[in-house]
């Protein structure tokens, strides 16, 4: 639901189709807030419509994987010129049509802002520390879901969290003493990612705690048959957490809170959208994904 008479709204399509509903949400929005404004990624159509277009769609459409792979370093450049409207203009409301090269990515951005917070560390980057893990040195990335099998594939993990799939498919977890845990991206997030395929390897997490016992993937065929394997060795409470404000230490450095990319990235919300859809079974009658939870 939009609150505001004038939203800023950004909109995000890449392809013909894209541009095509886009122009019709545009004219739709328009109708109902006349002082509405658009920016993002869009057409010609889009742009007639009313959006201010920061990336054209016709420069970053490329079919086929050969031209995907041929442009893929000026699709990513125009992809930060996006986040930088984004952190400018901070819009009331985020619609990405189709386009999944750069709008997965997008999506895992501003689903990781509603439920934790970016802090840029100087030499390193980006790392992302959820609400859950603020000041509690009991939660556990892995702690909270089900190794899930697949019959000739292995095990999968399905982490309970709603925010748990991008964090466990690219990048790496790790602990610092006086920040706690945090999670930081790797080249491949927001494409296809990866998976804990097979068995025996270890898991993305790479500074452990003292006394954390290393977890790996496990190995099917090993013991009795268990189609699915609970973890629940924390359990996320159900009260909100204090949200940290200002500078932190991660490693020694200095790091500093990265805005969020949604103005109404609230905390503590929670989204199990289409990334959790492709990889677990959806229960027929609530609709969302399986997470394998007792």
């Amino acid at each position: 639901m939009i609150a505001t008479p004038n939203p800023r709204v950004f909109l995000s399509a890449g392809e013909a189709s894209g541009d095509h509903y886009g122009a019709e949400i545009i004219a739709g929005l328009r109708a109902r807030f006349p002082e509405a404004s658009f920016v993002g990624l869009g057409g010609t159509a889009m742009e007639a419509a009313g959006q201010t277009r920061v990336v054209r769609a016709e420069d970053v459409a490329h079919m086929g994987l050969t031209e995907v792979v041929r442009h893929a370093p000026y699709i990513w450049s125009e992809y930060w010129k996006l986040v930088g409207a984004i952190r400018r203009d901070r819009p009331d409301v985020a619609i990405l049509i189709d386009f999944p090269d750069v709008n997965l990515r997008l999506a895992w951005h501003l689903h990781l802002d509603a439920n934790g917070t970016w802090y840029d560390v100087p030499g390193q980057g980006p790392v992302w520390q959820p609400e859950l893990a603020v000041d509690d040195s009991g939660f556990d990335p892995y702690g909270y879901g089900s190794w899930v099998q697949y019959p000739g594939v292995g095990y999968l993990w399905a982490s309970g969290y709603g925010w748990g799939w991008t964090p466990y498919r690219c990048g790496n977890w790790s602990y610092f003493g006086g920040f706690g845990w945090g999670w930081a991206p790797g080249a491949g997030c927001g494409a296809f990612g990866w998976g804990f395929f097979g068995g025996g390897q270890p898991v993305n997490i790479a500074v452990f705690p003292n006394g954390y016992r290393p977890i790996r993937v496990p190995v099917p065929g090993r013991g009795p048959e268990r189609p699915l394997i609970p973890v629940h060795t924390f359990r996320p409470l159900p009260t909100a957490r204090p949200v940290q404000q200002g500078p932190r230490r991660i490693a020694g450095l200095t790091a500093t809170p990265i805005a969020p990319l949604h103005a109404n990235s609230n905390s503590g919300g929670v989204a199990t959208g289409s990334s959790l859809r492709r990889d677990y079974p959806v229960d027929s009658k609530t609709h969302a994904p399986v997470l394998g939870l007792a």
